[in-house]
């Protein structure tokens, strides 16, 4: 699994916050529900 770090200044360019806030809404519904995986959190 590939795992891409986004500067701020990317991530304001790829989505709106509204967008956003939508999109992290829906990875938590289907992570709640066992249809996606998280990996472990690393330090870097």
């Amino acid at each position: 699994m590939e795992i891409r770090v986004l500067s701020a200044k990317e991530m304001s360019r790829a989505l709106g916050m509204g967008e956003l806030i939508e999109e992290m809404k829906l990875a938590f519904q289907q992570l709640s529900a066992d249809r996606a995986m998280m990996p472990l959190r690393k330090r870097i």
